[in-house]
């Protein structure tokens, strides 16, 4: 059977039937539910029933435990009336909402159970009467006669009270009985009722799915294969199914499609290689710039690359001052990048009118299409033909901050897209990365630099300062057939050792060298001449000293391994003596600290300030060799009211004596000696430690 109706009508159909089964079900389920919560209420009226006849017995029983606590141990009514009292109203009002109560479902039940809670409330009226009689009797002192009648009436009427509640509870309990055995009918009901839906529900279903299979899933398989051979990059024509309905529609939708991609596939393609060559060109140009560690080789690579690669007009890159706040160029291309780099041109950074500054504030790309529609388009007289430009901000990934601003221009309207917005970016974050890198090794070779200048002055310093202490500076080796060299000689052979960077074959001439045999037939010139191999001792870059190698006569033929030789010899000689002075130094540096920490040791253990004072001017004194050692206890500017001055005696005398003034008293322990008193004022010529 084929259905000339189209697939909403066929959808419609089918929910229509969905609807009538869901219908049917919510019907029963609500009759269901209906009868069900009926029954539930019933249930719950009779467990508040149960409840409320269980919280009147307690409290009956509350009642009755206080007044045989009270007859028990013979209360006073006046202190345990008021407590009763209160548990008598609130069992009074308990009887009271029970008979308020509707007990029972049935209307002969019902009625039955409303004349048993009469009876209860007149029984519990009796009970309360009994209990007034009894605190009567108490008041009154009968105790014996309050036990009786708690024993004889009271425990009578009670006994009658809890049978009419037993009664009570017996008809409310066969009523819930009752309601359970309809609960039971109802749901049998239910159930056959749910099954006959339920087999509705089938049959409607399998209507539904085999109509279904036939006039849409089979269709739709058909489309889908369809659709699958273009999924596969197979764009030959399609044939439309003959459906007049959706499904044909989409059929002939697809069919379009299938022309549609067969042709735009051959262009994209082509769009896709493009990209992939300009990716691969950041990738490239990456590469290159981690490698330029010098910033301005490094940014005027960048826009080299970037106009030649992706064939822009103009492309150059600003540098922020953060200092002055403004956006200088730091490289451009052709000649009007090298106009605006030498005029230092710059852009302020809040400038209003510059696409530049405008990225560089928002950390965004900023991009105009065409540049003379946008209003805050800065206009450069050196680049009249500029159409579109794009501006994108160069940030620190590390630091979240603006290094600078990379910026491209087209000669033409709409010269850039969302590609070259990507590309762009990516590469301005490997620039970036780049100018950090430069930074950081300029920084780097900067720090280096100075630390070497500073190690070879401290050297120099040091050996100059070695070279004053030495009792010579110039030492000389000679063979026993050697002639003598002149001054002339060595200093000739200095000079040109220390302008040497490595040990080198020179030649000495000099008339005034004395040698002891000369051969006849040896010409004056060759006479006056010699070989010598000169050697700077170098350290850290600073020369020390220097070795000179005279030979004798015409002397042996020197080679390069002789050279070598010496080489090795300088290295190892300039080494050994720059260990051998830092050792000293080391031992020098150890010898004060351990002088200054037995001087230190001796003036901890003084017990008084006078002691220590004495102890540390005697030691400086002795440390430092002075004659004589003055210190002044003051905490301003003003004359001190306490001084100490220590002088040291002659060499006969050598015990120092300590003076003290100030207060007109003498402390020392020895007298001074006469016409050697201690200075008066620390400006005394004498050496003093103050």
């Amino acid at each position: 059977m084929k259905l000339n109706i189209s697939l909403r009508q066929r959808i419609a159909f089918g929910f229509f039937l969905i609807v009538v089964v869901v219908f049917l079900t919510v019907a029963v389920g609500i009759w269901s539910t209906l009868s069900l919560q009926g029954v539930i209420n019933i249930l719950n009226a009779n467990v508040d029933q149960i409840e409320a006849i269980a919280e009147m017995e307690e409290s009956w029983q509350d009642v009755a435990s206080t007044v045989d606590n009270m007859l028990l141990f013979k209360q006073s009514a006046a202190l345990v009336r008021p407590r009763l009292d209160r548990q008598v109203e609130l069992f009074q009002t308990q009887l009271t909402t029970l008979n308020t109560m509707t007990l029972g479902q049935r209307a002969d039940m019902t009625a039955e159970n409303q004349q048993i809670a009469a009876e209860l409330q007149q029984k519990g009226q009796e009970l309360v009467d009994s209990i007034h009689t009894i605190g009567e009797l108490t008041v009154q002192g009968r105790w014996a006669s309050a036990q009786i009648y708690r024993q004889n009436q009271m425990s009578t009427e009670q006994y009658q009270f809890d049978r009419i509640v037993d009664r009570l509870r017996a008809n409310i309990r066969a009523e819930v009985e009752f309601s359970v055995e309809q609960t039971r009918g109802r749901q049998n009901t239910t159930q056959i009722l749910w099954a006959m839906a339920a087999i509705f529900a089938v049959g409607v279903a399998v209507t539904s799915a085999v109509l279904v299979d036939r006039s849409i899933t089979r269709p739709v398989y058909q489309l889908i294969e369809q659709v699958e051979r273009v999924t596969h990059r197979n764009f030959s024509p399609i044939t439309p199914m003959p459906q007049q309905d959706e499904i044909g529609a989409l059929s002939r939708a697809v069919a379009l499609m299938t022309d549609w991609l067969r042709e735009s596939y051959s262009t994209l393609e082509d769009q896709v290689s493009a990209r992939t060559e300009r990716l691969e060109l950041v990738a490239r140009l990456s590469g290159q710039l981690s490698a330029i560690l010098n910033l301005e080789d490094l940014l005027d690579e960048v826009v080299n690359q970037v106009r030649d690669s992706f064939g822009y007009y103009h492309a150059h890159i600003y540098l922020l001052n953060v200092e002055e706040n403004k956006l200088i160029v730091a490289a451009g291309t052709g000649s009007a990048g090298d106009t605006m780099k030498v005029q230092g041109h710059n852009i302020p950074v809040n400038a209003p009118t510059s696409l530049v500054a405008r990225a560089a504030r928002s950390r965004k790309i900023v991009y105009a299409s065409d540049v003379r529609q946008a209003e805050d388009w800065l206009p450069n007289p050196l680049l009249p033909d500029t159409a579109s430009e794009m501006a994108v901000p160069i940030i620190q990934a590390a630091t979240e901050s603006v290094v600078g601003v990379l910026d491209v221009q087209q000669n033409r309207i709409g010269g850039f897209d969302e590609g070259d917005a990507g590309l762009l970016r990516s590469l301005a974050n490997h620039v970036a990365v780049a100018i950090n890198n430069a930074r950081l090794f300029e920084q780097v070779e900067t720090a280096l630099q100075d630390a070497h200048e500073a190690q070879a002055r401290y050297t120099e310093q040091a050996w100059e300062r070695i070279k004053s202490t030495l009792s010579a500076t110039d030492y000389h080796y000679a063979r026993t057939d050697a002639g003598l060299l002149s001054p002339p000689e060595i200093q000739q052979a200095r000079e040109q050792a220390f302008t040497k960077s490595g040990p080198q074959l020179i030649s000495i001439n000099n008339d005034e060298r004395a040698a002891p045999s000369t051969p006849a037939d040896v010409p004056g010139e060759a006479q006056n001449a010699h070989q010598a191999m000169v050697a700077p001792v170098t350290l850290h870059n600073k020369q020390i000293g220097n070795i000179q190698l005279h030979a004798a006569g015409s002397g042996p033929d020197w080679t390069e391994d002789d050279l070598a030789i010496l080489t090795a010899v300088v290295e190892e000689l300039a080494q050994t003596a720059e260990n051998l002075r830092l050792f000293d130094e080391t031992q020098q540096r150890a010898g004060r600290e351990q002088t200054t920490r037995q001087i230190i040791e001796k003036m901890r253990s003084s017990p008084d300030i006078e002691s220590i004072i004495n102890t540390g001017l005697k030691e400086l004194s002795s440390v430092l060799n002075t004659d004589r050692v003055y210190v002044r206890l003051s905490a301003r500017a003003e004359p001190a009211n306490f001084d100490l001055n220590l002088q040291t005696k002659s060499s006969a005398d050598s015990s120092p004596a300590l003076f003290a003034n100030g207060d007109n008293q003498n402390r020392s322990n020895t007298s001074p000696r006469p016409g050697n008193s201690a200075p008066d004022s620390p400006s005394d010529d004498s050496r003093r430690a103050e």
